[in-house]
C-alpha cells in the first residue's frame, strides 16, 4: 500500500471514530409514559431526535408510532444492546408505582438517609419505581428497601420504602368480590360533599357561594371519569380502571399526571389527595350526606328574600342627619347620598349599587341584629361593604362590619366608630 493510500485510510478511520463519538443516543426505554401515549413503560423505542431546549425527545416504537415525550420519561442509549440490557433489568419494575404515605418524604441522591435531598413527596403523591436495592436496610428504627424512583416532575433519586405503598398496575386490578372491590363500588356509586357542608348545616350558617348542589365529588363510572367541583375550580380525573393499593386505598388515573387518591375512612367518610392546576398538593375530607342539598339552598334563599321583604315593607327611604339618605329603588338596588361620614371606608363616588344578603351573624351578634346587608357600590362592584342590621319601629339600625372581623362568611363583630346608626324611615 502506498504512503498516500495509507494516509487516506487513516484519515477515514479517524473520521469514523469522531463521528461515532458524536453520535447521539439512538435507542431508548420508556420509563413513565404520559396518559394516552402510544408507548408503554418498559418498551424499547428508536430515538429520532432530541430537543434539549424544550427538554423533549422524539421517539418511534416498534409499531412505527411516533410521538414526543419529556426527556426524563426516556432512558437513552447509543446501542440497541445497551438498551436491551437495561430493558431486561427494568422489566421487573416496569408496571410498578408507589404512593407516598406521609408528608415531605424525601427523594435522596443516594440510598442513604444522610445523602442530599433532591425533592420532597407529598402524602398521596405517586411516583414511578425504576429499581430496588437487593436487600433491606436499617434506617434508624425502621427496616425496609430503598427504591429508585422518578417523580411526576422528572426528579430521579432514592426513597426509603417504609412510607411507600408499592403497587403493580397490571396485577393489582380490582378483583370481583373482594373487600376492596366493595369499597370502590360504594365510592363510585355515591356523590360526596366537602366537610364544611356538615358545619354549615349544623350551625345553620350558609355561604351559598360555597354551599350548592353542584359542589362536590361526582364519580361517573360509565364514563370512567371523576369530576370534582369546588367553589373556585373544576377538576377531571379520567381513568382506565381503579387501582387498589390495599383494602381502603385506591387511586384513579393510573400512571397519568392527573391522579386522584382516595382513602376510605368509613362508608360515610373519605379523604382525597390530588394536585391542583398549579401543582400544589391538596388533601381534604369528603362525606356521604343523607341530605337534599338543593332543598336547603332553596330554603335559605327563600328566607333571605323574606328578610328583604321585611326591610322594604317598613320603608323604602331612610334618613340620618349624619349618615345621609338611603333609598331602595327597583327591588334590590339602592341609592345612598350624603354618606361622607363613612369615609374613608367607602370609596369616592359610592352612592348607588345593589344589595345582597350573603353573610351570616355569629351567635354573639345574632342577639342584637337580624342579619347582614352587603352593599355592592357601582364604583367598587367586587368589594362589598357589609352592615349588620335590625329593623325596629323607627326604621333601620346599621352597624359597619369591617373585613378583618369576618371569619369566612360569618361576621363576628361590628365597628365601634360606626355602630348603631339609626336610619329613620320616611
Amino acid at each position: 500500500m502506498s504512503n498516500k493510500s495509507a494516509i487516506i485510510t487513516l484519515i477515514l478511520l479517524l473520521l469514523s471514530l469522531l463521528l461515532a463519538s458524536c453520535m447521539p443516543a439512538r435507542y431508548g426505554i420508556v420509563l413513565w409514559p404520559t396518559e394516552g401515549s402510544n408507548s408503554e413503560a418498559g418498551e424499547l423505542v428508536r430515538v429520532r431526535g432530541v430537543e434539549e431546549q424544550e427538554e423533549q425527545v422524539a421517539i418511534q416504537n416498534s409499531r412505527r408510532d411516533r410521538e414526543r415525550l419529556e426527556l426524563w420519561r426516556i432512558e437513552r442509549f447509543e446501542s440497541r444492546e445497551e438498551a436491551e440490557r437495561f430493558q431486561q433489568r427494568f422489566s421487573s419494575w416496569q408496571s410498578h408505582y408507589a404512593r407516598c404515605e406521609r408528608r415531605a418524604l424525601p427523594i435522596r441522591a443516594q440510598p442513604d438517609r444522610f445523602s442530599e435531598i433532591l425533592y420532597r413527596l407529598e402524602r398521596g403523591e405517586v411516583t414511578k419505581i425504576l429499581d430496588r436495592e437487593a436487600e433491606q436496610k436499617d434506617e434508624g428504627s425502621f427496616r425496609d428497601y430503598w427504591y429508585e424512583v422518578i417523580s411526576r416532575e422528572g426528579i430521579r433519586g432514592w426513597v426509603f420504602g417504609y412510607y411507600l405503598t408499592v403497587f403493580d398496575i397490571e396485577s393489582r386490578q380490582v378483583a370481583s368480590g373482594t373487600e376492596a372491590d366493595a369499597n370502590i363500588t360504594h365510592f363510585l356509586n355515591n356523590v360526596w360533599r366537602p366537610g364544611y357542608f356538615i358545619t354549615m348545616i349544623n350551625e345553620n350558617k350558609f355561604d351559598l357561594k360555597r354551599f350548592d348542589s353542584a359542589i362536590g365529588l361526582f364519580p361517573a363510572p360509565l364514563e370512567r371519569r371523576i369530576v370534582l367541583n369546588t367553589s373556585e375550580a373544576q377538576f377531571f380525573f379520567d381513568y382506565r380502571a381503579p387501582i387498589p393499593t390495599d383494602t381502603n386505598h385506591f387511586s384513579f388515573g393510573e400512571e397519568s399526571g392527573e391522579m386522584l387518591v382516595v382513602a376510605m375512612n368509613s362508608p360515610q367518610h373519605i379523604t382525597i389527595a390530588f394536585f391542583d392546576d398549579n401543582g400544589r398538593p391538596i388533601e381534604t375530607d369528603y362525606y356521604l350526606l343523607d341530605t337534599d342539598i338543593q332543598s336547603i339552598v332553596q330554603q335559605v334563599r327563600a328566607d333571605r328574600e323574606s328578610r328583604f321583604s321585611e326591610i322594604l315593607s317598613s320603608s323604602r327611604r331612610y334618613v340620618n342627619p349624619t349618615y345621609g339618605i338611603l333609598q331602595f329603588v327597583g327591588g334590590k338596588n339602592f341609592r345612598w347620598s350624603n354618606n361622607s361620614a363613612l369615609s374613608p371606608y367607602l370609596p369616592t363616588g359610592a352612592e348607588s349599587g345593589r344589595l345582597a344578603i350573603e353573610l351570616t351573624l355569629s351567635d354573639g351578634l345574632a342577639t342584637n341584629y337580624d342579619g347582614i346587608l352587603s352593599f355592592y357600590f357601582s364604583v367598587s362592584e367586587t368589594d362589598p361593604f357589609h352592615f349588620a342590621y335590625r329593623v325596629n319601629n323607627q326604621g333601620l339600625v346599621l352597624s359597619l362590619v369591617l373585613p378583618n372581623t369576618l371569619q369566612g362568611h360569618i361576621a363576628t363583630e361590628t365597628s365601634r366608630e360606626h355602630s348603631n346608626i339609626e336610619m329613620q324611615s320616611e
